[in-house]
């Protein structure tokens, strides 16, 4: 109780009157007084909204960073099931399932070479068994190809031929390219005979995004079911696809509506921000990212704007003050100079009454 007493005391009585000697202080001191009622709660207030808009802005880019993933997402997904739905038609046309239980490949070949109109800027479609020898192919394989060692031939064969997108490899040939291979099964009936597979270059797959810019100074790349980069804004070195399962936004878990993330790049340690969408069950995914200065320039530079003009109002309060400080000192030195007048004429008075002389002016008494 003792405690709570002089608690009470100490915000009853004591702050007020500790409150009220600084603004005593503070007013015969202006420039005390001007920071401490003006230049003080202006700053504590800018750096509050400051904080808090910056993070505000922080966490709406990556949300749009999330949506801009997710919009590439949906290309993708959407150009990848047309591609397999133009490859089921293929392969569901009697001409091709007729003659690949005859063994015959001419037939099939010219099959092929008409189906590559309804498909277009594929890099090669081609039919092969199930033991992975190919029939025929666009452009044309050479005789007894066989791909039944190549993972997306694997791939297809432990998912029981059902419809197959493969991650990134190199293609054989003269030309070292990296490609992505959709397949369907040959069906005669209810039964598996065959399998027709379809190639894309990367490069085919990176101008379906061409679209999506990440601005400012932000961009957009796709990782498959392996970690490897499919698509990447910049020249990747020839040769076997890249895996990229240690940067952040790759091993970053996330579930079906994608998510978002704040990281520090490995070179710079710069504070990037990212968005990250799955593309459907594939498992690929689409990552938008780009540096948190660059996403923070707008704001910084509306923010500078609102300092100046903070900064002129103070400056205008300032002026104000200063004159009315001026004329608020000017008023109290003549009000002490009148009450020194007036103690003088009362001390005259007194004197000329006979009184004693001035009190001012005291002389001894002999």
């Amino acid at each position: 109780m003792r405690r709570l007493r002089q608690a009470h005391h100490w915000l009853t009585v004591t702050l007020p009157e500790q409150c009220s000697a600084w603004l005593l202080h503070s007013y015969r001191r202006p420039v005390g007084l001007f920071f401490g009622l003006i230049v003080l709660p202006c700053l504590i207030i800018a750096t509050a909204t400051y904080a808090l808009s910056v993070a505000l802005w922080r966490r709406q880019t990556m949300e749009n960073l999330r949506v801009m993933a997710r919009l590439g997402a949906e290309i993708l997904t959407e150009t990848l099931d047309q591609t397999l739905l133009l490859e089921q038609l293929i392969a569901a046309q009697p001409k091709i399932v007729h003659t690949f239980e005859r063994a015959n490949a001419s037939p099939m070949q010219e099959a092929l070479e008409e189906a590559v109109q309804f498909i277009p800027r594929i890099n090669m479609i081609m039919i092969t068994t199930l033991e992975g020898q190919v029939i025929a192919a666009v452009p044309q394989a050479p005789v007894g190809t066989n791909i039944a060692g190549y993972e997306v031939f694997q791939t297809a064969k432990r998912q029981a031929w059902q419809p197959t997108i493969s991650g990134v490899y190199l293609r054989d040939g003269p030309a070292i390219e990296k490609v992505v291979s959709l397949s369907v099964p040959i069906r005669s009936g209810e039964r598996v005979v065959g399998r027709l597979q379809v190639e894309q270059r990367i490069e085919e797959i990176k101008s379906w995004l061409q679209k999506i810019r990440v601005t400012p100074q932000g961009f957009l790349y796709v990782v498959d079911q392996h970690d490897q980069l499919v698509v990447f804004p910049y020249q990747l070195i020839p040769g076997k696809p890249l895996p990229v399962s240690h940067w952040p936004p790759v091993a970053h878990p996330i579930g079906e509506d994608g998510g978002t993330l704040m990281y520090r790049s490995a070179k710079t340690g710069d504070r990037w921000l990212a968005g990250v969408y799955p593309v459907g069950a594939l498992g690929w995914r689409v990552v938008t990212t780009q540096p948190e200065q660059a996403a923070l320039k707008t704001l910084r530079r509306v923010f500078w704007v609102l300092a100046l003009l903070v900064l002129l109002a103070v400056a205008l309060v300032a002026a104000v003050g200063s004159r009315w400080l001026k004329l608020h000192a000017f008023s109290l030195d003549v009000l002490k100079q009148n009450a020194r007048l007036l103690k003088q004429l009362q001390q005259r008075r007194f004197f000329d009454q006979g009184e004693g002389p001035p009190l001012d002016n005291p002389e001894p008494q002999p």
